[in-house]
């Protein structure tokens, strides 16, 4: 699951979604803890109806380890670091250090969230 968490998003993988796939399904988050309702991915695990999960986002972070999530089956969780390797970190850091150098230029950075505000 990969999407960005909004009103329409919120609880998208729940019960009735999962129904609709298959036994051997597996499900793979690592957008937003809240796009899937946690319980009913756990209940999908515990009864079968779903054939594995990854998680590398919790809609509760960071986890304290006492989330029924550490006794479910076939649940693999991530610090939010699935993501991370060689060449991901070398690109936020150009990225970084390209808006940085923009910004001591006096130049618009190249990927302004809200160019509105910017001056």
């Amino acid at each position: 699951m990969l999407c960005p968490l909004n009103d329409e998003t919120r609880g998208l993988v729940n019960a009735a979604l999962i129904a609709t796939m298959k036994p051997t399904a597996i499900l793979i988050n690592v957008a937003r803890g809240p796009v899937i309702d946690t319980s009913a991915v756990l209940a999908a695990l515990r009864t079968g109806r779903l054939g594995g999960a990854a998680l590398d986002v919790h809609d509760r972070q960071p986890l304290t380890g006492d989330e029924p999530l550490f006794d479910a089956p076939r649940l693999l969780l991530t610090p939010h670091v699935a993501g991370v390797t060689a060449t991901s970190m070398e690109g936020m850091s150009r990225g970084a250090v390209e808006t940085m150098l923009a910004l001591l230029r006096g130049e618009r950075p190249p990927n302004v969230v809200n160019p509105e505000v910017f001056r």
